[in-house]
């Protein structure tokens, strides 16, 4: 599948306009990766597809900070935008 700039920024700006910072643990509120495609690809297939890639390939390139690889896909969390992310948003 062809990379989407467009479906990076929304995964990005998804993560940053649906972050909480959390008193209690004194960290940002993380996002399950399921989420973010169902929330940004409605019903299509297609969009899913684009989405999942845009997601996998913020977290290669250290847009975003996630435990993905580490925890299988279905449970994995995205846990902030990196520096290198908002920097990437700024420029493109």
């Amino acid at each position: 599948m062809k990379l989407n700039k467009n479906a990076i920024k929304y995964v990005i700006n998804y993560v940053i306009d649906n972050q909480v910072f959390d008193l209690d643990e004194g960290c940002m509120n993380s996002i399950e990766l399921l989420t973010i495609v169902n929330d940004l690809s409605g019903d299509t297939d297609n969009k899913r597809k684009e989405i999942s890639t845009a997601i996998y390939r913020c977290i290669q390139e250290g847009l975003l900070n996630s435990n993905y690889p580490n925890i299988m896909w279905g449970r994995a969390v995205i846990y902030d935008v990196t520096f290198r992310g908002f920097l990437w948003l700024e420029n493109n």
